[in-house]
């Protein structure tokens, strides 16, 4: 819920910069620069979901069953 706050909380802030910048088709930009941070935060997880599946790779807190 938090993650999803702060996106659109950003989305909508990096809108209005751009749009105060000028800057053509800021909306777009905007959901852009929305959509990258919102697939960088799935690959992560992803990684992280998979690095704790295969056990050996990490002696950490993966728990694999």
């Amino acid at each position: 819920m938090f993650y999803a706050a702060f996106c659109l909380i950003f989305i909508i802030t990096c809108a209005a910069l751009l749009r105060k910048a000028h800057v053509p088709y800021a909306c777009s930009a905007a959901a852009g620069l929305g959509l990258a941070l919102a697939l960088l935060a799935s690959i992560a997880l992803a990684q992280n979901y998979n690095y704790s599946r295969i056990p050996g790779i990490h002696d950490g807190l993966g728990i694999s069953k």
